[in-house]
């Protein structure tokens, strides 16, 4: 039978600077908040729905770029996965 799962989490999280040279900066960062997973089966009718605490730690964080355009890329372990990286835009 099939499942259907739903994850809300919202986290707060610490960043350190390693090392900030030029456009390359590494860091390390902790992030912890609550999470409410929703959980149904197929056939029923009602949800489950349990609260628990979810934490990620980003071992190696790298964001390359100058004050308004980054990219990066992290590893870590916890509720972002092992490999995370994107692009962003600061005002």
């Amino acid at each position: 039978h099939e499942e259907r799962e739903t994850n809300l989490s919202l986290v707060g999280s610490a960043r350190y600077y390693w090392r900030t040279k030029d456009w390359v900066r590494t860091y390390s960062e902790m992030g912890i908040g609550p999470s409410l997973r929703w959980k149904k089966s197929f056939y029923d009718e009602s949800y489950e729905k349990k609260f628990k605490p979810t934490v990620h730690l980003t071992i190696l964080g790298i964001e390359v770029g100058n004050s308004h355009v980054i990219g990066f890329g992290e590893f870590g372990l916890g509720a972002f996965g092992i490999f995370r990286g994107g692009i962003g835009y600061r005002f």
